[in-house]
């Protein structure tokens, strides 16, 4: 949490508290990594942060922001790689 919370800076809401839901989504998410490490999840979390359009960040009509849970979403991870986002 503490790699997305340095990457979001203060564009996104950070992710204060773990519980169990949460750390199986992290659990899930560092397999879809190419190596389950923290140095390999700030960089997918620098790398969102660089590359997703500004709608990510509030710029919709909603006012949603991705959050740190989104972000674990293996949908995610798949369409920040492929830049699809």
């Amino acid at each position: 949490m503490q790699a997305f919370n340095e990457s979001a800076g203060d564009r996104l809401p950070n992710a204060e508290s773990l519980n169990d839901k949460r750390k199986r989504a992290i659990s899930k998410f560092l397999k879809e990594l190419k190596e389950p490490t923290v140095e390999s999840a700030k960089n997918y979390f620098d790398y969102f942060m660089e590359t997703a359009s500004a709608w990510y960040f509030g710029e919709n009509n909603r006012g949603w922001r991705a959050n740190f849970d989104y972000l674990l979403r293996p949908e995610t991870v798949l369409k920040t790689r492929e830049g699809a986002l």
